[in-house]
């Protein structure tokens, strides 16, 4: 079932949506997230020191860290550095699917934002 857009969400560009990269590892629990189609913002955050990828981006839901963007994903890493480092608008991060049935490695998806139109991209 598809819902309406809100607005905010309107002004908005998808850069991609995959499943979060190595929740099997980290904080997820079933009960964190209600199951089914969702909306849960989660917060994007650069690591630098991890050791084994200097382009990390950590995903979290509070103090829970769900995971990382999938080390394929070079374009939403791109736009998040750039974004930070020189104050072009955001790249977000929304949970929009949780199937707790799912492998556990497949079990939330995420769609990565941006907000801010770069030169040649249509929003």
């Amino acid at each position: 079932m598809k819902t309406k857009k809100t607005e905010k969400e309107k002004l908005f560009r998808i850069i991609s949506t995959e499943y979060i990269a190595g929740l099997q590892y980290h904080d997820y629990a079933p009960g964190l997230i209600p199951e089914g189609d969702v909306r849960v913002p989660v917060k994007l955050i650069l690591e630098p020191t991890n050791r084994h990828d200097p382009s990390a981006i950590r995903i979290m839901l509070g103090d829970y860290k769900l995971g990382y963007v999938g080390a394929k994903n070079g374009h939403t890493k791109l736009l998040m550095s750039e974004r930070q480092q020189h104050g072009k608008g955001t790249v977000t991060g929304i949970i929009i699917r949780h199937d707790k049935t799912a492998p556990l490695w497949q079990r939330l998806v995420i769609q990565y934002r941006s907000s801010v139109k770069l030169e040649g991209e249509e929003l």
